[in-house]
């Protein structure tokens, strides 16, 4: 299971990297100018059963305190992204491989809802995989709700849910915060899922 994990994780994550490479000179410009500092890469902060970006300003709940950074799992994205702007981190229990919980980061976001929604229609359908069914894949932004949100099972049974929420627009440059987990019950998916969120303190 462990593997399978990893596997839809790399899928994933290999649809963002292949698709913007193919972005023009003056996309690449600006995404270079958007690079995470190397203190918002070391920022994430575990704290018992919550997760801290004092810099980015956003926190995501864990459904439970035994959560451990997963370092195979989180080595492996890293190394698929290979990104200025865009970084990630994952955790999972120890001796617990059926639940992963991965958090991704993309500095350079501009704010709009064009912006919003262009980053998921050309970057992450190219992180299909083709045994997988999808059950959900919608961009919201209407009032107060703006966000993106997946739902799918691969052939094997595993699932993917992810949810990626825009920083207020106060924020500059603005970012793009994710959830994606991989496996889990479904109460577990929902206390992280839904409470992805930026802080009303945060930058």
């Amino acid at each position: 299971m462990a593997v399978a994990l990893i596997h839809r994780l790399g899928v994933v994550i290999c649809g963002l990297v292949c698709a913007m490479f193919t972005s023009t000179a003056a996309q690449q410009t600006r995404r270079e100018t958007a690079a995470l500092s190397v203190s918002e890469r070391a920022d994430l902060l575990l704290d018992k059963n919550v997760l801290r970006h004092p810099s980015f300003g956003f926190v995501v709940p864990l459904p439970g305190p035994r959560f451990a950074p997963d370092r195979e799992t989180q080595d492996a994205v890293r190394e698929t992204l290979g990104r200025h702007d865009l970084f990630a981190w994952a955790f999972r229990v120890p001796d617990d491989s059926f639940f992963s919980v991965t958090v991704l980061v993309y500095k350079g976001f501009d704010g709009t809802q064009e912006g919003f929604r262009r980053f998921f229609t050309e970057i992450l359908p190219s992180g299909r995989a083709g045994d997988e069914s999808i059950y959900r894949d919608s961009i919201y932004w209407e009032g107060q709700r703006r966000e993106y949100r997946l739902f799918s099972q691969d052939s094997r049974g595993v699932t993917t849910d992810e949810r990626c929420i825009p920083s207020p627009q106060s924020r500059k440059p603005g970012v793009i915060a994710c959830v994606l987990l991989v496996g889990g019950d479904p109460d577990q998916i929902k206390i992280v899922r839904d409470g992805l969120r930026f802080t009303a303190g945060g930058p």
